[in-house]
This record gives structure tokens, C-alpha cells and sequence, in this order.
């Protein structure tokens, strides 16, 4: 999945990004592994939350962080 995510990325965001590509590759590890804990910890509960409710608390929960 590494070996993705940097190209994914720079085809989004364009060649030109304006950061360092070390950093991005760091940033973009490290969201993709709390994304996949947040939906280990949903199913292990049941996954009784919609999807949409899913998606409210995480947005509130990375705002916590910045």
C-alpha cells in the first residue's frame, strides 16, 4: 500500500505541491493508519454507527488535533 500512496497523492494534488515529498509520504502514512484503526475499532464494536455518523465524529476528532 506504501508504494501507492505518494503517486496517488501527486496525481490528486498535481507534480507541483509546494512541500517536501518526505514529509507528505510521512503525513499521508500516518493518516492512512489511523484511518484503518478507526474502521478496526467500528467493527469490533458492531459497527453500529451509520457511516455518515462515522464520518461526523472522525471530522470532529481530527479537529481536536489541529
Amino acid at each position: 500500500m506504501d508504494a501507492f500512496l505518494l503517486p496517488l497523492h501527486l496525481e490528486l494534488r498535481g507534480p507541483s505541491v509546494g512541500y517536501d515529498i518526505e514529509l507528505a509520504r510521512i503525513a499521508l502514512t500516518f493518516s492512512i493508519g489511523g484511518f484503518g484503526r478507526i474502521l478496526t475499532l467500528w467493527l469490533n464494536e458492531g459497527a453500529e454507527k451509520t457511516p455518515d455518523e462515522l464520518a461526523k465524529l472522525m471530522e470532529k476528532a481530527i479537529r481536536l488535533l489541529i
